[in-house]
This record gives structure tokens, C-alpha cells and sequence, in this order.
């Protein structure tokens, strides 16, 4: 059905969805539709290698749990952090291993080798995140300014083609020029001496290695394009928002099992980029699952209850929550 998702002649490595070659017929009876598959395969993709179940870890090492296991997200390369302890804090890291990305991976170069970010910190924007602009009073307009500062910051969505075609174009040029200062050098007669001989093949030489530089860093930033091409946005409703219950939810007070499965409902993402030192939270409501999120903050509240912890669920927060210092907005 689907052909060449993985190179042959690589490694073995995955190609992108853009490179792959569907068969023009079906080959055998879907099980479900492209668009959805394509769908899962997205959410998959975050959550690979993650368990979903609250908790601690059965690894016999693991001594406590990490509520935003598997949510917080390294910008700077898209993989997932993990958790750590040290000196009796929570952290989430992002360690590459060289030996897996060094040589093919376009970010590796520019990525610190080991970036913490403490748990504490994350927690307080996130449950901040969801009292003031999921559940609070004032979500509307919250939405409707960040829509319109996005707006504003959008680039053009046409950028991410023209910027290929520029790339490959300076690829061709620079693959011609290589070609030439070969040329050259093959056929520059021998003048007799030396040390002006030298210094024209060391000069050449230099040259060609600045090209070959160039051209390796050109063609990695086409591969990064090519790996995320660019995608026209969806128009989003607003309006879904508001047709999520209104009420005073503390999420420091719930239990982690219940805490993860409101991430879970609203496919939370907390996006950590170490050189901003920025936090970015994203949480995506759909028609079609209203009314599972529904349910699950209903069933939430309806859980508290039932322990007689109502005053903890429905209690008015104190104050409005706010970034730590340097943390980010």
C-alpha cells in the first residue's frame, strides 16, 4: 500500500510522510480512513515510547511519579523531556545522545547537551493555563486577544515553498561553482615556481572547502523543510470554548490520576524553550470531543465530591495565578 518509508540505503531511517509513494489503488479493505489515520499517527508520534498510565514507573529504580511525564515538549528539537530528581527536585530534561542524532539531525548542533527545567515551575503555569483561559471567566477575551496577536505575528504561509526553491537553487549554483574551481585547477599550467604553484592549489583548496560547507548546511536546512512543510491553518472556532462548563477548577488539588486525564482530554502540549526561557501551552478542542471533555471534568468533580473534597474542587483560587520570574509568559 505504502512505499519507501524507510531508506534503504541509509541506515534504515524513516522518511518523511512527503516522501512516501501510495499505491494509486487499495490494495486491501481500510480498517479506517486516511484522514483519520493521519489523525492518530500525529498524537502517536508525541506520545511514542510513553506509557499513558498515572504513577509511578515499574522500573525498580523509580522512586516517585512525574505528573507531566510525557506532555512537556523540548523546542528547540520536538522531542519529549523526561523526568529527574536532584537534591530532592523535580526536573524535566532533554539529553540528546550524539550517537543518534549528531549526524543526521539539523538542530543537534545548536541544542545544549543537557537543558533542566524544574517541575514546580511548569505545574504553576499549566494549572494557571487551564484556570484562567479553560475554565475562567474571563477565557473569551483571553482567546479572542491571543487570536488576534497571532494574526498579527503570522508569516506569510506561502514563505516555507519559496524558501525550498531558494535553497535548492543556491545548492545548484554552489554544486556549479565546485565543478569549476575542479575545472580549474586541472588546468592551470605549472608556471615553475614553487611556492606560487602551492599558494594557487592552497587557495583553490580553500575555496572548495568553504563551498562544500556551505552546500552541507543548505541541503540540511532543505531536508528540516521537508521534514515539516508547510501546512495551511484550519480555521478554529471560538465559540467551542464556551461550550465548556465555567467553574473555579484547582488543579493543584486534584489527585495526578485525574490530573492526566484532563491533559489527556484536551491533548495538552507544554513546549519549553531554553534560550527564551519560554513556556508554551497549547490545548486543542474539537466539535467531536466536547463532549468526552465534558464527561471528564464532570466525572472529575463528580469524583471529589463523592470523597468529600468539594470545597477543593470548587474553591475560588485565592489569586490569579503568574508566571515564576524568567520562566516566560
Amino acid at each position: 500500500m505504502v512505499w519507501n518509508r524507510r531508506a534503504s540505503k541509509k541506515g534504515g531511517r524513516c522518511n518523511p510522510p512527503a516522501e512516501w509513494v501510495w499505491s494509486p489503488m487499495p490494495v486491501h479493505e481500510p480498517l479506517v480512513t486516511k484522514a483519520l489515520f493521519e489523525a492518530a499517527a500525529a498524537i502517536g508520534g508525541t506520545r511514542r515510547g510513553s506509557r499513558t498510565d498515572p504513577g509511578r514507573s515499574r522500573h525498580p529504580q523509580a522512586s516517585r511519579s512525574y505528573p507531566l511525564r510525557s506532555y512537556v515538549i523540548c523546542e528547540l528539537c520536538d522531542r519529549r523531556m523526561f523526568g529527574k530528581t536532584r537534591r530532592g527536585l523535580a526536573y524535566y530534561a532533554c539529553e540528546p545522545d550524539r550517537r543518534h542524532h549528531a549526524q543526521r539531525a539539523g538542530w543537534y548542533p545548536g541544542h545544549p547537551s543537557s537543558l533542566w527545567v524544574r517541575e514546580d515551575i511548569l505545574l504553576g503555569i499549566v494549572h494557571g493555563f487551564f484556570a484562567e483561559r479553560i475554565f475562567g471567566p474571563r477565557r473569551r477575551d483571553l482567546l479572542a486577544a491571543q487570536l488576534a496577536s497571532h494574526a498579527a505575528r503570522q508569516p506569510d504561509r506561502n514563505e516555507n515553498p519559496e524558501r525550498r526553491k531558494a535553497l535548492q537553487q543556491a545548492i545548484s549554483d554552489i554544486e556549479r561553482r565546485k565543478r569549476a574551481l575542479v575545472t580549474e585547477l586541472e588546468s592551470q599550467p605549472v608556471t615553475g615556481d614553487p611556492d606560487a604553484d602551492r599558494e594557487y592549489r592552497q587557495a583553490i583548496q580553500r575555496r572548495f572547502t568553504e563551498l562544500v560547507a556551505e552546500h552541507r548546511a543548505k541541503t540540511a536546512e532543505l531536508a528540516r523543510l521537508a521534514e515539516h512543510p508547510a501546512q495551511p491553518e484550519a480555521e478554529g472556532d471560538p465559540g467551542l470554548l464556551q461550550a465548556l462548563p465555567q467553574i473555579p477548577l484547582r488543579l493543584a488539588d486534584l489527585p495526578e490520576p485525574l490530573q492526566r486525564s484532563l491533559y489527556d482530554a484536551f491533548q495538552l502540549q507544554v513546549r519549553y524553550h531554553r534560550p527564551r526561557h519560554e513556556v508554551t501551552i497549547r490545548a486543542t478542542i474539537r466539535a467531536e470531543t466536547l463532549d468526552s471533555i465534558s464527561r471528564t471534568v464532570s466525572q472529575i468533580t463528580k469524583d471529589e465530591n463523592r470523597a468529600g473534597n468539594r470545597s477543593h474542587v470548587l474553591g475560588a483560587p485565592s489569586r490569579i495565578r503568574t508566571c515564576a520570574q524568567g520562566s516566560g509568559e
